[in-house]
């Protein structure tokens, strides 16, 4: 069955992840209606709306999205610290 994949951040993980949903298969359905037809129509119809509001899932732990890659990235604009402040030769002497 194909799937629908996207990148986001895991409100579970607390990582960015990969997130995937099942698509449904138009084709198959499309021929099962006219086979039967039209009765299957029903059954194509009922699971299309079932489908369209299940939420998309990290692949790692089955968790539900959190924030998007633009929220969760920190701001361009903040200050960067990585670690203390460079000693210069006036702090070497004290």
């Amino acid at each position: 069955m194909a799937t629908k994949q996207t990148n986001g951040h895991c409100a579970q993980c607390q990582q960015p992840r990969l997130f995937q949903k099942q698509k449904m298969n138009h084709v198959l359905h499309l021929v099962l209606t006219i086979i039967t037809l039209g009765l299957w129509s029903i059954v194509w119809i009922i699971l299309g709306i079932s489908s369209s509001s299940k939420p998309m899932l990290c692949t790692v732990c089955g968790g539900p999205p959190g924030l998007t890659w633009v929220e969760a990235a920190p701001e361009r604009n903040a200050p960067q610290t990585t670690g203390p402040p460079a000693r210069g030769p006036a702090d070497e002497a004290t």
